[in-house]
């Protein structure tokens, strides 16, 4: 892999940007790395640990901003500083191998990238490349700012993951496929299910993605991407019931495209459990990860002004035993 012992050296640590909307496989794509990383030390930076299911068996050790993996990876919270966080990793960890910032599903990867450029950080890190992943099965079904969003993410990827494509309509792909070249001719498309990829086609590619984001409107570069959407989080110590729980998804409002998060069950069978919502299509099963505490925790993520989270979160309390 090009690159592979660089930081090990005192030299430059490539950096790979994994963008794409909401419920596009962003996760799936980052623990596929983190399983295949071997014998490659990664770090990763992902805005909450919450966003990110690691495998059990993968975690040796956890703080309050740092999850330590057993195959010498290592993953950080981005708390508010994306300059300081991916400082404090090179620095901290001087032998990595590669660095992956998972974006936020409603961010312009453009301005990730723009801050790698600062230069207190030139000399020790490049972009490697920026891969976006798409949803097949619900990009057909985004509305007009949603689309533009999800197209801006891909206008500056060296490499396009096609995701979800068993899932996908399709007579709807061919335009969609039509839509992403247009989008970004340059770049590589590759159709994915649950973001199965080999690393040696997505880490090691040298890219040029900062030449395409440095030719680009400044105006575009510091658009608020993320203007169209609030965010609620839930925490609660007592545990759920199941019942309530699904009949709670069962009436989510429509307006509510994403959610996620960690579930503690009052169930003798199913104690913790992993909850994925993305447009209708949900998801609900034991848990072969961890969760940084054994409260449940959720995240949902709705257009602006369309949802009441107060009526959210007190349905949520009532699914409480």
């Amino acid at each position: 892999m090009s690159g592979a012992s660089s930081s090990s050296s005192g030299g430059v640590v490539p950096v790979t940007v994994v963008t794409g909307f909401l419920g596009a496989g962003k996760t799936t794509l980052l623990n596929r790395i983190l399983r295949e990383a071997q014998p490659r030390r990664i770090g990763v930076l992902v805005n909450d640990f919450g966003d990110i299911n690691i495998d059990s068996q993968l975690i040796a050790s956890v703080e309050s901003d740092r999850i330590a993996l057993t195959n010498g990876c290592i993953c950080c919270s981005i708390r508010n500083d994306l300059v300081s966080a991916m400082a404090g990793l090179v620095l901290d960890q001087p032998g990595l191998d590669h660095v992956v910032i998972e974006a936020s599903g409603i961010s312009d990867p453009v301005g990730i990238a723009e801050t790698l450029f600062q230069p207190m950080l030139t000399s020790r890190l490049s972009i490697d490349g920026i891969i976006a992943v798409v949803d097949t099965m619900n990009y057909p079904d985004l509305d007009f700012d949603e689309t533009e969003l999800a197209l801006r993410q891909i206008a500056v990827a060296d490499i396009v993951l096609l995701n979800k494509i068993d899932l996908a309509v399709a007579e709807k792909l061919v335009g969609l496929r039509e839509d992403m070249r247009l989008c970004s001719p340059r770049a590589r498309f590759i159709e994915t299910c649950h973001a199965e990829v080999p690393l040696s086609l997505i880490l090691g590619l040298d890219a040029a993605s900062y030449l395409a984001i440095r030719q680009q409107p400044s105006a575009h570069h510091h658009a608020d991407a993320g203007h169209g959407f609030v965010s609620m989080s839930w925490r609660s110590e007592r545990a759920v019931d199941l019942k309530r729980f699904r009949e709670f998804v069962r009436t989510l409002p429509i307006a509510v495209y994403r959610a996620k998060g960690f579930l503690h069950l009052a169930s003798p069978d199913t104690q913790c459990a992993t909850f994925h919502l993305v447009g209708k299509r949900s998801s609900l099963e034991a848990a072969l990860t961890t969760s940084p505490s054994s409260r449940s925790e959720l995240v949902f993520i709705a257009r602006r002004n369309a949802v009441n989270f107060d009526h959210i979160r007190l349905a949520l309390d009532q699914c409480c035993t």
